[in-house]
């Protein structure tokens, strides 16, 4: 599978909307929580939970796939040919 810088772009364009939107679902469930403490609360969660699945996005995806460990003691062919 290749993909091309402009579907690169694309994609990151589209998780940026999506968590930019998520992220203004909450500040407005906040604010009619709580008003304009509610909304700053509110925010700092979804700053904090924005952080959380960018540090953490290898080890979610990695999870969601549950991978499993490969029984051959060969190197893969990829790293056959990498200079050590």
């Amino acid at each position: 599978m290749t993909t091309t810088r402009r579907s690169n772009i694309s994609a990151a364009l589209r998780t940026t909307i999506l968590m930019a939107a998520l992220g203004g679902i909450l500040v407005l469930i906040g604010a009619a929580i709580g008003g304009l403490r509610g909304a700053t609360g509110f925010l700092i969660i979804a700053l904090l939970l924005n952080f959380v699945f960018y540090w953490f996005s290898d080890r979610i995806a990695l999870a969601s796939a549950r991978p499993s460990r490969s029984r051959s003691r060969r190197r893969p062919a990829s790293t056959r040919w990498c200079a050590t």
